[in-house]
C-alpha cells in the first residue's frame, strides 16, 4: 500500500496519507516518508481517512514513528480516523501516546 507524503511549503508540517490499511508490509515506505523528510518537520500528521483497518504491526509502526518523533522533538497527530481504526487506537490506549483527532 502506498504512503503519500506531503511536506508543507514552509517545511514545518508533514502529512502522511495512509490508504486502505497500515500493516507490516508498509514498514519501509512508512518510515522512509518521515525519516528522509528534508527539512525535518515540526509536526507529522498521519491521515487515516482512507484506512479501513490497522493491525498490530500497524500499531507497531506508529510506535516506531512516536519514538523517532520524541528523539527529534516532533509532534505527531493521528487524524481523520474511521470508526474501526479509531476503536483499535482507543482500545490500545494510543490516545495516551498521540493526539487523535
Amino acid at each position: 500500500m502506498p504512503i503519500e507524503a506531503n511536506l508543507s511549503a514552509c517545511g514545518r508540517h508533514l502529512t502522511l496519507q495512509v490508504s486502505d490499511k497500515l500493516a507490516l508490509a508498509d514498514h519501509r515506505a512508512f518510515s522512509d516518508a518521515y525519516e528522509k523528510s528534508d527539512p525535518r518537520p515540526e509536526v507529522i500528521e498521519v491521515d487515516m481517512k482512507s484506512a479501513s483497518i490497522i493491525d498490530s504491526s500497524g500499531l507497531g509502526l506508529l510506535l516506531i514513528l512516536r519514538e523517532f518523533a520524541l528523539q527529534h522533538t516532533i509532534e505527531v497527530r493521528l487524524i481523520n480516523c474511521e470508526d474501526q481504526v479509531l476503536d483499535t487506537l482507543l482500545t490500545s490506549n494510543f490516545s495516551d501516546l498521540f493526539v487523535i483527532g
